[in-house]
């Protein structure tokens, strides 16, 4: 079993947050609070699938690999729909360097 590589992933999951959220300017904290719940309810909902009889056939065929590369994926996507979705980001964050760029200019 893989079950030690879980704060692995985890932990991949945190750096894209870190990188995302220094490269692209309209990451923002609904995008990341998003993305670390996804990323944490794909895993947990996979060893719960291991778990229960009923899923344990469905867990075995989608496998480990594939339950975390679907776990940093659905993270990806979390961080970006939630970043796009917060209302007036990218305004704020415009109006926000304006002002600094002005008050940098004084």
């Amino acid at each position: 079993m893989t079950h030690f590589s879980w704060p692995i992933d985890g932990s991949i999951v945190g750096l894209y947050l870190l990188v995302a959220c220094c490269y692209w300017r309209r990451a923002n904290n609904w995008g990341a609070g998003a993305a670390i719940v996804v990323g944490a309810a794909i895993p947990v909902t996979f060893l719960v699938m291991q778990k229960v009889p009923a899923t344990q056939g469905l867990a075995k065929a989608i496998g480990p690999d594939y339950s975390k590369i679907g776990a940093f994926v659905l993270a990806v996507v979390a961080m970006a729909a939630g970043s796009l979705l917060k209302p007036g980001g990218a305004r704020e964050q415009t109006t926000t360097e304006a002002g600094h760029q002005a008050e940098a200019a004084r």
